[in-house]
């Protein structure tokens, strides 16, 4: 289940979602935007591991005061993560971390796995 991760003063927010593979393996993926920067994407991740996993360490290490952890319908998810991506390509590239643009192909071959109704529109 795509999720939203949000800090408690909003300015920051997480895309948390997951892939498994044939042979039963997991890959989970965050992207992390920053509302002080536009709403740009700023960093991303791969995680060998599962979203639920992600989840259950963010609710044991941060208080409910500190975050908020929501799951989202994947076509939001898609929406809030093209549009940030649209505004860090309008950015230079001192916004770039090692991570990020390196994984977007991984992550954008792993969103266009989820079956959503945008794969077929149009």
């Amino acid at each position: 289940q795509p999720t939203v991760v949000r800090d408690l003063f909003d300015d920051d927010e997480w895309l948390l979602a997951g892939v498994r593979f044939a042979d039963g393996s997991r890959l989970a993926f965050r992207v992390e935007i920053d509302h002080d920067v536009d709403s740009s994407v700023t960093n991303a991740m791969l995680m060998p591991t599962t979203v639920d996993d992600v989840k259950e360490r963010l609710r044991t290490t941060a208080s409910e005061d500190e975050v908020a952890i929501v799951d989202i319908d994947p076509d939001d998810f898609w929406a809030r993560y093209t549009e940030a991506v649209a505004v860090a390509d309008e950015l230079d590239d001192t916004s770039r971390t090692d991570t990020w643009p390196s994984c977007r192909p991984a992550i954008e071959w792993a969103l266009h796995q989820a079956p959503t109704d945008r794969r077929t529109a149009g």
